[in-house]
């Protein structure tokens, strides 16, 4: 039987070797400006994204719609400690867009390129949202001093919430083979709902995502 450890450390070698012996190394951000994946993230967005680079400026942008069924919704919202309401999302969409400025790139072979850059973005977030009701909790000494189930005694009409997300920070992005993009983010965000002083998320947050560039 082959050793699954050592099949990874001899493709690994063969992939070295062959990196080695070749001389010409490119740059895949010039070489391929665009990219197209899917992405994560509470400022640039949540969704299928695309990049391009403008040289040192980058764009990016990403697109997602989320539609959750009422069955899961039941089965995976649980009010907590004695509230007997609770705001679930029906459907949510998104839209983000990203302005970056390329601060440092490399290519360390010709199958690894990478890149420092810094950020600016914002999101726009739509969510429908329904409030259930919910029977009060009986609290049970004699199973495990838990709380009993407690069935949903209604729902209000759906209504929609906008949200608006405004960010900065810095990302770096390793490419393998040229077109195999993984970037990823760190920066500082806050959100608010459309007519509200209070944010109602900031905070330190980490993007990322797998792209293919061409």
């Amino acid at each position: 039987m082959i050793n699954f450890k050592k099949l990874l450390v001899l493709l690994f070698l063969i992939v070295v070797f062959l990196s080695a012996a070749s001389a010409e190394e490119t740059d895949a951000f010039e070489t391929y400006p665009d990219a197209l994946g899917g992405y994560y993230g509470e400022i640039g967005g949540t969704g299928l994204s695309y990049q391009h680079w403008f040289d040192k400026i980058g764009i990016q942008t990403a697109l997602g719609i989320f539609y959750y069924p009422d069955d899961m919704i039941e089965y995976a919202t649980s009010p907590v400690y004695n509230a007997d309401s609770y705001d679930v999302d029906i459907f949510v969409y998104n839209i983000g867009i990203e302005v970056q400025y390329m601060v440092y790139q490399d290519s360390f072979r010709d199958w690894f390129d990478g890149n420092l850059y810094v950020f600016a973005g914002g999101m726009h977030d739509g969510r429908i949202r329904t409030t259930y009701t919910f029977e009060e909790r009986v609290y049970n000494e004699t199973s495990d001093n838990e709380y009993t189930d407690y069935p949903k005694t209604g729902e209000s009409a759906p209504f929609y919430v906008p949200i608006f997300s405004v960010g900065f920070g810095f990302g770096f992005e390793t490419v393998l083979f040229n077109h195999f993009s993984l970037p990823f983010e760190f920066g500082l965000m806050g959100a608010w709902e459309l007519g509200t002083a209070m944010p109602v998320d900031a905070g330190l947050k980490i993007q990322g995502g797998l792209r293919y560039r061409f």
